[in-house]
């Protein structure tokens, strides 16, 4: 973890908790996380509604069922990079 910049709220870097606040129907808020990844291969990252104000229908808040709309993730492939090696074939 690098840095991590909310458009809406503050975000909690020790705990990995965004608190947004109130939205308005239809508002959509950011989260830009930077990070560096120190090992090779995919990575997922998991964001889900832990708490509301409201009652949802459709979705319970923090229960980690990700075919609820209140859950998803993203999977990053981080860039291949070269080192400074190269090996030469006789």
């Amino acid at each position: 973890f690098v840095s991590a910049t909310p458009s809406q709220g503050t975000y909690d870097a020790t705990t990995g908790l965004w608190t947004v606040g109130s939205l308005a129907p239809g508002a959509t808020v950011t989260l830009q996380v930077t990070a560096t990844v120190v090992t090779g291969g995919p990575k997922t990252n998991t964001a889900q509604v832990s708490a509301v104000d409201q009652f949802d229908v459709d979705s319970t808040p923090n229960n980690n069922v990700p075919a609820e709309d209140d859950q998803d993730a993203a999977l990053v492939q981080p860039p291949r990079t070269l080192s400074k090696r190269a090996f030469l074939a006789r």
